[in-house]
């Protein structure tokens, strides 16, 4: 086995060869960063397809490789080299194409993997961009891609120093998103009804939380967001907000720390870290 990956490891530097003179894993950091060559190249705005392929040797072939290359690396567990192959990958593949995102979506999960949580926060909005600009998705598949978006962003908000709950009632309350929810995954209103419940804007946000609540009480019923529960008076707020947080505490993003809880962050994104065989 050992035998194995070496030789796939060799044979996708191989293919990559020619990048090497532009990105260079560091020694310390285990990131890929620009060498002297490449950042004269990227600064000059030479980092473009034609460009890298007359003066470099880089081909489509080889821009292919370095996003093979990247899905190798995440799958031996190297997750902040995968999601920085992706950075540039990226770059050099049109902005519209099925490429492009399945790029976006690569170094976002590969980010949280690792535990950069900011970057992946930057990578949620680029994520949410293309989205609605890939050509050729059926309104179907953007649905669907918008579900998983905001499962995957949970862990983002729950794991930011700071911040965290106020990006989640803003993200889920954007139109597209909140159809997404009301469609495909109505059981996400549960941390959006914690979130608001322990925000300090719950006073303006609970009448619109309340709307929402009202219209999808008839398909689907939650302990967390069911509208009974919620506090109508500003002398009940904190007794549902802590059982609200309670509640969702013990879901998928906020369980023990060790990872016992099968659902726990810990142990879901330790899941997500055991290599592809």
């Amino acid at each position: 086995m050992k035998a194995q990956v070496e030789s796939e490891w060799r044979m996708h530097m191989d293919a990559i060869a020619p990048f090497l003179e532009l990105i260079a894993i560091h020694p310390e950091t285990g990131t890929v960063v620009p060498t002297h060559t490449g950042a004269e190249v990227i600064s000059s705005g030479e980092f473009t397809p034609d460009l890298l392929a007359e003066k470099h040797g880089i081909t489509a072939e080889t821009i292919e490789a370095l996003y093979r290359c990247a899905k190798f690396r995440y799958e031996c567990g190297e997750y902040e080299i995968a999601a920085d192959f992706l950075k540039y990958y990226r770059e050099l593949v049109p902005v519209e194409s099925e490429q492009s995102l399945r790029a976006v979506w690569g170094k976002f999960v590969a980010d949280i993997v690792a535990t950069r949580f900011e970057d992946a926060d930057k990578d949620r909005d680029e994520l949410r961009g293309a989205i609605s600009r890939a050509s050729g998705m059926s309104e179907l598949q953007s649905l669907q891609h918008r579900s998983w978006l905001l499962h995957w962003s949970l862990f983002v908000f729950c794991n930011l120093p700071q911040g965290g709950k106020e990006l989640l009632i803003e993200f889920f309350l954007l139109d597209s998103n909140l159809n997404a929810i009301t469609l495909n995954c109505p059981w996400l209103l549960r941390y959006l009804t914690a979130a608001v419940l322990t925000s300090k804007k719950r006073h303006v946000l609970t009448k619109q939380l309340l709307r929402i609540l009202t219209q999808e009480s008839i398909g689907y019923s939650d302990p967390v967001r069911d509208p009974p529960s919620l506090p109508t008076q500003a002398s009940r707020p904190k007794t549902h907000a802590a059982a609200a947080a309670a509640a969702v505490c013990s879901c998928v993003c906020c369980g023990p720390p060790d990872g016992s809880c099968p659902g726990s962050c810990a142990g879901v994104l330790g899941r997500a870290r055991r290599p592809i065989r």
